[in-house]
């Protein structure tokens, strides 16, 4: 019992890593396509005007 409780409690761990990963890489992507929306529409302005 006690093997098992130390494996679930590693994983919960593991898991709890990953979703601050995931968080992370969804800050990440929304600020990089932020920029590249920005970087786009004013080259699109420059191409329209």
């Amino acid at each position: 019992m006690k093997a098992g409780d130390g494996s679930h409690k590693v994983h919960s761990q593991g898991w709890g890593e990953l979703q601050r990963t995931f968080l992370r890489v969804g800050e990440i992507t929304k600020y990089t396509d932020q920029l590249g929306w920005g970087r786009n529409k004013s080259q699109w302005w420059n191409v329209i005007s």
